[in-house]
């Protein structure tokens, strides 16, 4: 059989290459647009019951108090126990399931540093402050790089500069600005903040507990799992300005941290898999940590599912300091 040679239509092969150009140029298009969402979200405004909280603190047995610290001005939210008011609803009923030993409502015996999950803000975080306070916690929040009212433009998940003193700078600052007494310091971080978290811990060494919630073991391979052309994603977040995503690899810094830790981590999330925090988990060098499964919870409602968490994470904070 012979075969004969097919000639092509020029007019065709210009519009193939044309097509193939476009597609190519899209694709370029929406991976940029990806890298930008992913390391500077769209800031979330604060909502109704942020202001509600925020008018009436008291009404939650709270005193908050906006503070700006380090020099690029970081927003924060510092909530302490309001003595005279007394604990609020949140904070009467976790006492009560508390079964360590707490201070008199109004003592602060330990500080922990608060950080929030992508696309939220540290308003997000005060009915766990709400909690903490009422056990005897002196609580900071801030607004993370990309988010709330923080100043710095993008997010590199723990990875980027400065990100990985960022908990315990704002700490420092605090503690010589308010002129407080040493105390131990818990670091608690969720989803996002709880790469944060680990990020920081690696590099101090001063913090008494470290409390990750729904978080990862590693950002690229999330993208994977998620994204087509996930490798151009990650490349084209470092072109604007953040880090290259492949690199936030929370379980590589974690090998080095033998902070005491606790995770716990919803069986139904879908954002972030059970198996990814469980490799977080296991990279740990810590030899006291804990890990604890919410039953039916999802990314979203792992804090307030019917599982006594709140209790769990105090009992456990409380129980390191008082060894």
């Amino acid at each position: 059989m012979f075969l004969k040679a097919v000639k092509l239509n020029p007019n065709i092969v210009r519009w193939v290459v044309v097509g193939i150009g476009g597609i190519v140029i899209v694709v370029l298009v929406l991976c940029w647009i990806t890298a930008g969402r992913i390391i500077s979200p769209e800031r979330k405004k604060l909502e109704r019951w942020h202001h509600d909280l925020l008018q009436s603190p008291d009404e939650h047995g709270m005193i908050v108090q906006p503070v700006q610290l380090c020099g690029a001005g970081i927003p924060c939210l510092v909530v302490a126990p309001d003595r005279q008011a007394g604990a609020g609803e949140r904070g009467a009923k976790v006492r009560q399931q508390v079964t360590a030993g707490l201070p008199e409502f109004g003592e602060v015996i330990a500080h922990v540093v608060l950080l929030h999950g992508r696309n939220g803000r540290k308003e997000d975080l005060l009915p766990v402050a709400e909690r903490f306070s009422a056990a005897g916690f002196l609580c900071v929040m801030p607004d993370l790089p990309g988010h709330g009212e923080s100043p710095i433009q993008t997010t590199g998940f723990g990875a980027g500069a400065g990100e990985d003193t960022f908990a315990s700078d704002l700490l420092d600052d605090l503690e010589v600005a308010w002129d407080l007494p040493q105390r131990p310091r818990v670091l608690w971080g969720m989803s996002m903040g709880g790469a944060f978290a680990v990020s920081n811990a690696r590099r101090d060494n001063r913090w008494s507990g470290l409390i990750v919630v729904s978080s990862f073991d590693d950002f690229g391979a999330l993208l994977r799992g998620k994204l087509p052309w996930n490798c151009l994603v990650s490349r084209f977040a470092r072109a604007r300005g953040g880090v290259e995503l492949s690199t936030v690899r929370p379980v590589d810094w974690a090998a080095e941290i033998p902070t005491p830790l606790l995770m716990f981590h919803g069986d139904r999330d879908s954002l972030i898999p059970l198996s990814a925090g469980i490799r977080l988990f296991d990279g740990f060098a810590s030899t006291d940590k804990t890990w604890l499964t919410v039953d039916g919870a999802d990314h979203s409602n792992v804090l307030i599912t019917a599982a006594p968490t709140y209790a769990e994470m105090l009992d456990w904070m409380l129980r390191r300091m008082a060894d």
